[in-house]
């Protein structure tokens, strides 16, 4: 969803994430209609792209929200686990579009030293 606001287009967002543009719609599709509510629209005018609604915005922010607190928790139960110090990490960033991302707002993964 970060990538459809970014990009103002799914065929855009989809390609920044190596899947098809059926494949990703097709996903978008299916995550409306289990959610009840449309999560993107297409600007004034088809080539001007997409955007998210409200509720798709708010759905980022949450699943944002949800994302960091399983992350603060999931490092504090490694930390107490594993004998090695434990951190976020996101060193390893596989695609320039990906680093640009994650500068943004980094995507971190859980990493033993």
């Amino acid at each position: 969803m970060d990538r459809i606001e970014r990009h103002g287009s799914l065929k855009k967002a989809a390609s920044d994430l190596g899947m098809s543009y059926r494949a990703a719609w097709g996903k978008l599709k299916a995550t409306e209609k289990v959610l009840g509510t449309q999560l993107v629209e297409t600007r004034s005018c088809k080539r001007k792209g997409c955007r998210l609604t409200e509720e798709g915005r708010r759905l980022r922010d949450m699943f944002r929200e949800w994302f960091d607190a399983v992350e603060r928790d999931a490092l504090d139960h490694a930390a107490r686990i594993f004998p090695w110090r434990v951190r976020s990490y996101c060193d390893q960033v596989p695609s320039a579009s990906l680093k640009a991302e994650q500068e943004q707002r980094p995507t971190r993964f859980l990493c033993v030293e």
